[in-house]
């Protein structure tokens, strides 16, 4: 577990460093700060208006500006986001709980969970909801409430590697083109695909699979191996507990609607930062984020959230450069730190659960 921290914080500092590295980060914090007109302002009298957000350019002027509007609006679309993200596990998990999860505990969980998947390193967050929805079901089988979590994962790289590739077709040639992106998103969708095709071959034909798979893994120690195919087996035990085709279509159609809204969070309140960002490009920086994460994360997302959040700007560096847009990738991340671990630490001093649950201390026992 140590060593996972260490590591995590390495890449944390890697990437914040690759970020702040040009030195704009000390101009955020030297010079008076006012409020005027509903914004927080540093090197400005007055906030510019983004008249059009469709475009790419170098926001006006110096300093920074901060509508506070924008930052309520944000925080009540990360809530609805939240929302969202908890009910979409329930037609994953509906036909192998014991007992069927009421909404309010759903939330709960989901809440505590969802901290802990961002605060913790390594991803080490993902097996809290596991833990946390076998605790309140009763002997739900661990590897049916693993294999959702998993197919959570597999799901939602899919889904954000395509609207990617979408979204690179309609935006700017400069963005577009950036070989960092294309790479990025070729590279997960990949991964992504290979995933499924394994979950749908292990589901449909798991002998055969199974002997390609091992065929595959020839050269890795045979331990090594069984041990990768056990949990392999688990997982999709796990998978065919999931209810019908109707479950699976409305989790699908609920992932969608989760991820499209949460670009237009970006868009909606990109022009009150001055920053232009069209709704293309507000899906691109998510799915950079998304795809980032892949590497394994740096505790609380420090470094990494920023740097892959602000990667598709990356082509034009008089913008990527400035402190307009650092403060934009700032806000984001605070507003996402604030209401995940808000979400999750009210029921956690409430006494819904303990502090050992939400930091995945605890493991769900076998059944």
């Amino acid at each position: 577990m140590l060593w996972k921290w260490l590591t995590g914080i390495a890449i944390g500092g890697l990437f914040g460093w690759l970020t702040l590295r040009d030195g704009v980060f000390e101009l955020l914090l030297t010079g008076p700060v006012v409020f005027v007109d509903g914004y927080l302002l540093k090197g400005r009298v007055e906030p510019h208006v983004l008249m059009d957000a469709s475009g790419f350019a170098t926001p006006p002027g110096i300093g920074w500006q901060i509508p506070l509007s924008g930052v309520a609006i944000y925080l009540l679309c990360l809530s609805i986001i939240h929302f969202l993200r908890a009910y979409r596990w329930q037609p994953l998990i509906r036909g192998f709980v014991n007992s069927p999860l009421p909404s309010n505990r759903l939330n709960a969980i989901s809440a505590v969970g969802f901290m802990a998947m961002f605060l913790l390193p390594f991803r080490l967050g993902e097996l809290v909801r596991p833990i946390l929805a076998q605790r309140e079901t009763g002997n739900t089988p661990t590897s049916s409430l693993l294999a959702s979590v998993v197919l959570e994962r597999v799901a939602d790289g899919l889904i954000v590697t395509l609207l990617l590739g979408l979204s690179l077709l309609f935006t700017d040639p400069e963005i577009g083109q950036q070989e960092a992106l294309l790479t990025g998103g070729i590279a997960a969708s990949i991964v992504f695909t290979v995933a499924l095709i394994i979950l749908v071959g292990m589901a449909l034909v798991q002998k055969q699979t199974e002997a390609v798979l091992r065929l595959v893994m020839t050269p890795v120690p045979r331990s090594l191996s069984d041990k990768l195919m056990g949990i392999l087996l688990e997982f999709m035990r796990g998978l065919r507990s999931v209810p019908d085709w109707t479950s699976l279509v409305q989790f699908v159609g609920l992932s969608l609607i989760y991820w499209v809204f949460n670009a237009f969070a970006i868009w909606f309140i990109a022009p009150g930062f001055a920053v232009p960002v069209s709704f293309s490009m507000a899906v691109i920086m998510m799915a950079c984020v998304v795809v980032g994460m892949m590497i394994p994360n740096s505790p609380g997302n420090i470094g990494t959230f920023w740097y892959f959040l602000l990667l598709p700007f990356a082509a034009i560096p008089a913008l990527y450069t400035s402190e307009q847009l650092l403060v934009f990738g700032v806000i984001l991340y605070v507003c996402q730190l604030t209401q995940q671990t808000g979400f999750g630490a009210f029921f956690l001093i409430r006494g819904d659960f303990t502090f050992h649950e939400a930091l995945g201390v605890s493991r769900p026992s076998e059944s």
